[in-house]
């Protein structure tokens, strides 16, 4: 899947440069009541390639989980090249959720985006559309927080609530 995210950018970002915006993006993933948060950083191209790292916090420690999402945020790079390779983001958050495939992870994990532009943050919930499809946006249900707010990580157990498996 990370490959295939890789790939879908790179044609783009030979072609062209869009605009330099700063943004910064952090996915959190709920599976049997365990949190599984990545940093992903944003490419020149438009594009996002997810950090290596995966935090793992138990449900149920909300100021965990709030600091864990902070800190996949601060470490999310805006605009920076291609890399020449790729680390393998699935990899590591199958050895995190100890599973053996992506499709046993995809079957039971629910997922909610944090995205940053400027001082707003956008915590939107997803659809699971299994291994094959993956996941997607619910945008019509986002919720706009500032940034810093000690509200993210009820915003993000809300959105939660509306993601689908």
């Amino acid at each position: 899947m990370l490959k295939w995210l890789f790939s879908k950018f790179r044609k783009r970002d030979t072609e062209a440069q869009l605009p330099i915006v700063d943004q910064r993006m952090a996915q959190i993933y709920l599976r049997e009541e365990v949190y599984y948060v990545s940093a992903f950083h944003h490419l020149v191209s438009g594009g996002w390639i997810a950090d290596d790292e995966v935090i793992v916090v138990p449900s149920g420690d909300e100021p965990r989980l709030q600091q864990a999402i902070e800190g996949a945020l601060s470490i999310s790079k805006a605009s920076i090249p291609v890399p020449g390779e790729v680390s393998d983001f699935v990899a590591a958050l199958l050895k995190a959720a100890k599973v053996s495939s992506y499709n046993k992870f995809a079957k039971l994990a629910k997922s909610v985006g944090v995205h940053v532009i400027g001082n707003v943050m956008t915590v939107t919930p997803e659809r699971n559309g299994g291994s094959r499809n993956g996941y997607e946006s619910m945008g019509e249900y986002e919720i706009k927080l500032e940034i810093g707010s000690a509200d993210l990580s009820s915003a993000v157990l809300r959105a939660f609530e509306i993601a689908t498996l």
